[in-house]
């Protein structure tokens, strides 16, 4: 009599849980393991250096300040560091196993509903599918991004005002990752017109890492809202630019 499927899916998925414990589960053939084995380490290690860009930007910004009516803008430079999620040895194990024991329980819901009996020994089966599986999982391996997900983000910036006027701007940003987008508290100074002010604001930004390998240049389009203080009333100041962070370090 065909064993209850539900049996049958239970004793499937133990077995495989031990057949995908390690990364490369499929060991019919040694050659192909090592294969396998090699290009998750190199996948893992550009994976993680990718997770981190640190260097110097440079950029550009214009905008308006609402209070006075006036056009602003500036080219911008200095240091960086931004983070970015990406899937750990860890989580490719996870990803490995669990794609075998999804893809094992549909070809036994497959056999049964067909009128079929799963074999008994299920070795066969799992060795074929588990092959499948790391194949197609290395072929995604660290893949390139041009939309990873930020993480944290440290950002010193130096700037020179090209408006009317001149002057320079310092300026300390801290931000975090919201899926796609990083938002992050601005903290600066402003030297321009023989007055200093203080200049508080907050700025969303979109992170594009669209090429590299282990070293990822980071591409940043933002909008900022400065709120300027001291020396007279505030003064709202709305901006959008962009900067190229080199990963250098």
């Amino acid at each position: 009599m065909p064993r209850a499927p539900s049996v049958v899916i239970a004793t499937a998925l133990a077995a495989t849980a031990a057949l995908a414990a390690t990364a490369a589960p499929a060991r019919a053939d040694a050659t192909d393991d090592a294969i396998a084995v090699e290009r998750i380490a190199i996948s893992t290690v550009n994976s993680v250096r990718r997770a981190i860009a640190v260097g110097p930007h440079v950029g550009g910004f214009g905008g308006v300040n609402l209070d006075a009516d006036a056009g602003t803008s500036g080219v911008t430079f200095g240091l960086g560091l931004n983070s970015f999620a990406v899937p750990s040895a860890f989580d490719l194990r996870e990803q490995i196993k669990a794609a075998v024991k999804a893809k094992l329980k549909e070809r036994i819901a497959e056999i049964v509903a067909n009128g079929g009996t799963p074999p008994d020994d299920l070795s066969d089966l799992i060795r074929e599918i588990a092959t499948e599986v790391r194949e197609r999982i290395l072929k995604q391996l660290a893949p390139r991004h041009t939309l990873a997900h930020p993480q944290l983000g440290l950002m010193l910036e130096a700037a020179i005002l090209t408006s009317t006027g001149g002057g320079f701007q310092t300026r300390l940003i801290v931000s975090k990752g919201i899926k796609h987008v990083s938002a992050g508290l601005a903290v600066g100074v402003q030297r321009a017109g023989g007055t200093t002010r203080f200049l508080p604001g907050l700025e969303l930004d979109l992170r594009l890492t669209p090429i590299g390998q282990q070293r990822t240049p980071v591409f940043a389009i933002y909008a900022r809202g400065d709120l300027a203080l001291g020396n007279g009333d505030p003064a709202l100041i709305i901006l959008g630019g962009a900067r190229v962070l080199v990963d250098v370090f």
